[in-house]
């Protein structure tokens, strides 16, 4: 009787699981405040509970923090925002420069070694490519802008996305313990268990890379300021941003500024090729161990697959979110396997 009735609270869980997100799924399109406000909420919480660890009550605690972030987003916003509109205005505008370089340089390669590297035959395949590029980089920028009118678009979710922030962490812990009540008690401890182990990998991957990412990008455009060399800001920008991609995105965010450098000269290049492997060396020796730790726990191997896998089925964000969703199964898959061998093992 206990095991019927077991097994009905255990179909009962899961049915109402199953139509919890089958209606999230039919409402999809109205969630990304909530979405975004629950990332900021698991991203400052540990700021939250320092402040109240330290005396501090919740309410006013969560008020700091918002008053001391939106002073930094107050900052950025007028210092750093016209700069960076400014330099995309005017990379859009040197494009086509930036293009009739390239093919000047292209045939003046040509030229000098025709009968040793580049075949004439090679001549309408460059071409082919620096086009391509052009029409790549155009395309590049017109996505921006778009993203950011669509960002405009969705104003009202984002303006209503901080007052959900703030009161999902004055309901933190009775959201947990909520839930913790929904879990059938005899599996809550090894649930909790599997809970702190996922948070603490998410904390390693999601914290720990925004914040190397802050860093590259505050580096990469201060040498590329310091070395001369135009849109240091945007590229640095890009460089960090890409730089949340473990191992391809270090490479990919140095490509535009390599490139850009060669239409100077072959020194300048050399330069910020040198500046990006000291900003990676540092970030690989230093920043990412300090920061990251070990928490992520997945062999480089393993990491270049969920890549490859999540770029395929999801293309740019499928990249972003492989690592912490291939972290997150290895912990639920050890903890699956601990509890099967547990079952099996006789008593």
């Amino acid at each position: 009787m206990n095991n019927n009735r077991r097994g009905l609270r255990i179909g009962l869980l899961i049915a109402a699981g199953a139509g919890l997100v089958y209606f999230f799924w039919l409402v999809r399109a109205i969630l990304y405040p909530f979405f975004i406000a629950f990332a900021f909420a698991y991203i400052l919480n540990p700021a939250v509970c320092l402040l109240t660890g330290r005396g501090v009550p919740r309410v006013p605690a969560i008020l700091i923090l918002y008053a001391l972030l939106g002073g930094i987003a107050g900052l950025v916003g007028i210092f750093l925002a016209p700069v960076f509109l400014r330099e995309l205005r005017e990379f859009a505008v040197q494009v086509p420069e930036f293009t009739r370089r390239a093919q000047l340089l292209a045939g003046e390669i040509q030229q000098q070694y025709d009968s040793v590297l580049l075949p004439e035959v090679l001549q309408p395949v460059i071409n082919e490519a620096i086009t391509g590029m052009e029409i790549g980089l155009q395309q590049f920028i017109r996505d921006l802008f778009n993203g950011l009118l669509i960002l405009l678009t969705h104003t009202i979710g984002l303006v209503i996305a901080p007052v959900l922030t703030f009161y999902i962490l004055h309901d933190w812990q009775a959201m947990g313990d909520m839930l913790k009540g929904i879990i059938p008690l005899h599996w809550r401890r090894d649930f909790l268990l599997m809970a702190e182990e996922i948070d603490e990998v998410l904390s390693g991957v999601i914290r720990g890379q925004l914040t190397v990412g802050l860093l590259v990008m505050v580096l990469v455009s201060a040498g590329l300021y310091v070395i001369g060399l135009d849109f240091a800001i945007l590229i640095g920008i890009f460089a960090g941003l890409l730089d949340v991609v473990p191992y391809f995105g270090a490479v990919v965010g140095a490509i535009p500024a390599v490139l850009l450098a060669l239409l100077h000269s072959p020194a300048v290049a050399l330069k910020v090729i040198l500046l990006f492997f000291l900003v990676h060396q540092l970030e690989g020796s230093i920043l990412a161990p300090k920061i990251l730790g070990d928490n992520v726990g997945l062999h480089p191997l393993t990491v270049v697959f969920v890549l490859f896998v999540g770029g395929e089925l999801c293309g740019l964000l499928g990249l972003l979110l492989a690592v912490p969703v291939a972290a997150v199964l290895k912990v639920v898959a050890k903890h699956v396997l601990e509890w099967l061998v547990e079952r099996e093992a006789p008593r």
